[in-house]
């Protein structure tokens, strides 16, 4: 089971960022760009709970969301994790029917979580 829903009370450090080019390339790769810095972020010390990440389009508009919980952040600066194991935990997490597509596409199937 992956565990992929935030929990907690703590500190959440919000973002949104503009991705124009959606495809399954470029949007993988994004969300690795984000995933990697906030690692980095995390692994200084920074406090903060999770990331979350709103995608906007060329309008501003939001498309997609995703996060990356300080859990992921820290297994992966502590070598438990692989960094694509650690990019895909947060590709999961994504919500938004075009990234669902893809998801569809690529054979990968999300799987829900209750708290």
């Amino acid at each position: 089971m992956i565990e992929n829903e935030p929990h907690g009370e703590g500190k959440v450090l919000e973002l949104e960022f503009v991705q124009p080019a959606r495809t399954e390339t470029g949007s993988l790769y994004a969300i690795g760009v984000i995933a990697g810095g906030y690692a980095s972020l995390i692994d200084t010390g920074y406090d903060t709970e999770l990331l979350e990440a709103t995608v906007l389009d060329e309008s501003q508009q939001s498309f997609a969301t995703f996060h990356v919980l300080i859990e992921w952040a820290e297994e992966y600066n502590e070598g438990i994790i692989t960094a694509r194991g650690y990019g895909n935990k947060p590709w999961m997490s994504t919500k938004s029917g075009w990234f669902l597509s893809i998801y569809t596409r690529l054979g990968i199937v999300q799987r829900q979580v209750k708290n």
